[in-house]
């Protein structure tokens, strides 16, 4: 081979390694154009997927944290320690201070009680009327300072699926103000409850129930939805290994009523027919014989005592009657005669349906 062959295949080789650089860096730069376009992608979509996510969750929480507060039991005004704690809601106002709502079982019998605002202040409470079937019970707190009270929202609006926040203060005073998010799981739940502490279901609460996190605390304090508004007061969780994500809140629509009473008279005045009674479920065989109930009644409410001129007495029901039925609705237990009891009202006159001797027979009572 002669130089001038060599030179020109030198050329040649050098032409193509040069077209071949050429065509790699194109390939570098689409490949890196691609990378920016996939990372202005990505960054746009946390962009959309922030602002669709959490701004309004943050808004529900700003709109709704100062309404929140804290209460507290103490055993005299020189404690400095509190006995017991839950949460609450400002929930309206006169021109002189502000009625809170919380929960039944968060105030103690015979102690003081406080409101830690969500700022920190802390004053006390007077006591002005709480239900244990409800579970519900006010405060009011006079004084004359900035305030802000919650918005109420239409809980009978309420879906299954729909966002809602949990506030509170749960565990301890130092996690005040704490927010969880949840859904609305259900917005027609019924739970059986027991409202005197003696181990017995007596009592069915509606509720909402929702995912949001309520822990010791939590109770009494708003479930809000993304508007900030007050759509129930969170009252109780299932707590067991087996089970997460179930509480349950009282609904704002079933709360007005209650609270304008307790407001206006310090309690809330049931029916009463003025006896003792127990669920013929809860009877030992020995004792089906011994009253002489046929294997024919299977449910109903055995009337122990009849209390003299009382509603029952002065229509003629006697002991050992089995109460099967209220205005034509089925009582099979104690629970459930004592909610369809109190729909109605004192002065309002039911029919109780009831077995004696052998004949269901239907009286008229006058409540009393």
């Amino acid at each position: 081979m002669n130089k001038t062959e060599f030179k020109r295949i030198f050329i040649g080789a050098s032409i193509l390694v040069g077209i071949w650089m050429l065509h790699l860096s194109f390939q570098y730069g689409e490949a890196q154009d691609r990378i920016e376009r996939q990372n202005s992608s990505v960054a746009e979509t946390r962009e959309i997927t922030n602002y669709e996510f959490e701004t309004p969750v943050t808004r529900a929480y700003e709109s709704a944290k100062e309404s929140v507060v804290s209460v507290l039991n103490y055993k005299s005004t020189d404690e400095k320690k509190h006995n017991s704690y839950g949460s609450g809601v400002i929930y309206s106002a006169t021109d002189d201070g502000l009625y809170i709502v919380t929960n039944h079982h968060i105030l103690e019998p015979g102690l003081i009680h406080n409101v830690r605002f969500w700022d920190g202040r802390e004053l006390q409470a007077t006591f002005v009327g709480s239900d244990k079937y409800s579970n519900l019970a006010v405060l009011y707190v006079e004084g004359d300072f900035e305030y802000q009270i919650i918005k109420h929202a239409n809980s009978d609006e309420v879906k299954s699926g729909d966002y809602v926040l949990a506030l509170g203060t749960p565990h301890d005073l130092s996690f005040a103000n704490s927010a969880s998010f949840g859904v609305v799981s259900g917005s027609n739940r019924v739970i059986a409850v027991d409202t005197d502490g003696d181990g017995r279901v007596d009592w069915n609460m509606r509720t909402l129930q929702s995912d949001a996190s309520i822990s010791n605390g939590s109770s009494g304090g708003p479930l809000v939805d993304m508007d900030g508004s007050l759509v129930a007061i969170n009252t109780l969780r299932i707590s067991k290994e087996a089970v997460e994500g179930m509480g349950f809140a009282i609904p704002i629509n079933d709360i007005h009523a209650v609270v304008d009473t307790l407001i206006k008279d310090g309690s809330i005045q049931y029916p009463s027919l003025g006896i003792t009674v127990q669920s013929i479920e809860d009877l030992s065989l020995y004792n089906r014989i011994q009253k002489g109930i046929p294997d024919s009644i299977e449910e109903g409410i055995l009337v122990i005592d009849v209390e003299n001129g009382k509603s029952a007495s002065k229509a003629g029901i006697l002991s050992d009657d089995i109460i099967l039925g209220i205005n034509s609705v089925s009582t099979p237990n104690f629970r459930l005669f004592r909610v369809e009891l109190f729909k109605s009202k004192i002065g309002d006159t039911i029919e109780v349906d009831f077995y004696r001797e052998g004949s269901i027979r239907t009286i008229k009572v006058v409540l009393e």
